[in-house]
């Protein structure tokens, strides 16, 4: 369900007009929100495969909405065809024990501290990161999940090798350990899970497809399928890019998903549809290393910078290319990590309005007259000429 309207109503009224906005709209329908092609597919498993005694995929809405949100969304359900039994809504305390009670192998929500918390909490949790909502392929009737591999679906061994040593240190690590597998990563219980309805449906007629969209290149590929053999896991497609964009691949894929923990892949693929960003907590001692004694390398740091401004200019950003990569050369590029860390979160929080914060009142004061572009280097040359976080001038 699309709840930002709502969202917005209680960032900005609080809690009792969130109440009172549910009430007052309790028969009018919510918009389908980005993750309700996934939910419709993972919802029609259970006319193929369910028993008498239990259901293939039991879908559960866990959320820290007020329990007076459960009337409007149980209309919407209704309303769209979606029947879903189970429900916990917790007033606004954490969702984590709710999340073990029902035994959640998939949790996908916006509160990304919740998204790292299930995580932690060896649940396969992702943020939902936005993009075109696809319910079905226009090309086959079987739906196709994908998924990205290192940090995602795989641990973060991989990429952890290359960001200390380049692609000599990643080539060194995969050709040593080519026959042993990799360690498990955060989506991997719901692909696990995925994998045992999977095997119910012969091989030719599968009910759903598992796709590996990753950025290593054909001869890294060992690894990752001696990975998937030792888990007992099939995946029907598997697309070994390199530095080809995904988006080249997921255009047309029209998956009802994908799963990134890269937020420029996340930005790119989101143009071709519906996308969640995998939050990684296994990293984070790591980047506490890095913050004292290390710099993020360059690389990664132009990556993320640019898959922030892609959520703003969109189809936009080639054109504009250029000129943001003089910004990050002159502005970015040179800032120590502490501060790098500090002025891109704060850049991301704005630019996607948590809360709706500088850049979006930039965008708003320049004028319809002006353009999205102009908005968002005013509002990075106001960020960079500070020193605090403007998020408390919001």
């Amino acid at each position: 369900m699309n709840l930002e309207r709502e969202d917005a109503v209680f960032k900005e009224r609080g809690p009792e007009a969130f109440i009172q906005y549910q009430r007052d709209n309790q028969d009018v329908l919510i918009p389908k929100g980005v993750a309700f092609g996934l939910v419709k597919c993972l919802s029609d498993l259970n006319s193929q495969f369910a028993s008498e005694s239990a259901k293939a995929v039991q879908v559960v809405i866990i959320s820290r909405n007020h329990p007076d949100c459960g009337v409007r969304i149980l209309h919407s359900l209704t309303t769209y065809g979606l029947e879903i039994p189970q429900a916990a809504f917790t007033g606004g305390e954490s969702v984590i024990p709710e999340l073990k009670m029902f035994n959640v192998d998939l949790f996908l929500s916006y509160e990304e501290n919740d998204v790292i918390e299930a995580v932690r909490s060896g649940v396969s949790a992702a943020k939902i990161f936005g993009g075109l909502r696809h319910e079905s392929s226009p090309e086959e009737a079987t739906p196709l999940l994908a998924f990205d591999g290192d940090s995602t679906l795989f641990s973060s061994e991989g990429d952890l090798a290359f960001a200390r040593g380049g692609l000599e240190e990643f080539r060194e690590l995969e050709f040593s350990k080519a026959a042993v597998p990799l360690k498990e990563g955060p989506m991997y219980r719901f692909v696990r899970a995925l994998a045992e309805i999977q095997r119910l449906a012969p091989i030719s007629n599968p009910p759903f497809r598992m796709v590996l969209v990753t950025a290593r290149s054909f001869p890294f590929m060992r690894r990752p399928i001696e990975t998937l053999r030792s888990w007992g896991i099939r995946f029907d497609k598997a697309y070994l890019i390199g530095n080809m964009k995904k988006s080249n691949v997921l255009r047309s894929l029209h998956a009802v998903m994908f799963f990134d923990d890269n937020i420029k892949h996340c930005a790119d693929a989101a143009e071709f549809g519906p996308v969640s960003l995998v939050l990684n907590p296994e990293a984070a001692p790591v980047a506490a290393f890095a913050a004292s004694e290390l710099r993020t390398p360059q690389p990664l740091r132009l990556d993320r910078f640019a898959g922030i401004c892609k959520l703003v200019l969109r189809k936009d950003y080639s054109q504009h290319e250029t000129a943001l990569l003089s910004i990050y050369e002159a502005r970015i590029a040179g800032l120590d990590e502490v501060e790098f860390i500090s002025k891109m979160s704060e850049f991301e929080r704005s630019c996607k309005g948590e809360p709706k914060g500088s850049f979006v009142r930039n965008r708003q004061a320049v004028g319809p007259e002006n353009t999205e572009f102009y908005g968002l280097t005013s509002f990075l040359d106001s960020l960079l000429s500070t020193g605090g976080d403007r998020r408390t001038t919001a």
